[in-house]
């Protein structure tokens, strides 16, 4: 028993070290779009997000966000990142330099997307429902 003692102390004073040697990063993501809405914003289910290492611009880790939009990096390592955040039909936010400290919660706060401008061009069909100008090929 007295042997055995040191040995589990270091076990514990290794696992702490490998705690306090990491951070996280969290957010939310929502849809926001006052152009076309005055609506409060709405929480984004399975918005991909990245982190990208701000030195090398490599993907470090992936996620999507959860029902409530949320999203959580965990085992980040001390350092600058880039945080990307894509949905569909949306406009692909980028937040810079995001500082992660070890033992420490990097939190981004709410992150609003807009929706992607969609332009169509509308053409109305005449009383025979042809596009106008339309020509029959003989």
């Amino acid at each position: 028993m007295h042997n055995t003692m040191p040995k589990i102390l270091l076990v514990v004073m290794a696992l702490l070290t490998v705690l306090e040697t990491s951070g996280s990063i969290s957010g939310i993501v929502a849809s926001s779009d006052q152009d076309w809405t005055s609506s409060p914003s709405i929480a984004l289910s399975g918005a991909e997000i990245k982190l990208l290492d701000s030195a090398t611009l490599e993907i470090a880790k992936r996620t999507s966000t959860d029902s409530s939009g949320a999203f959580h990096f965990d085992d980040v390592k001390p350092g600058g990142y880039f945080v990307t955040i894509n949905e569909k039909g949306m406009f692909r936010e980028r937040v810079a330099a995001v500082s992660v400290k070890s033992g420490q919660e990097a939190n981004i706060g709410k992150q609003n997307l807009r929706l992607s401008q969609i332009i169509s061009v509308f053409t109305p069909l005449d009383e025979n429902g042809k596009f106008p100008g339309h020509r029959r090929r003989s």
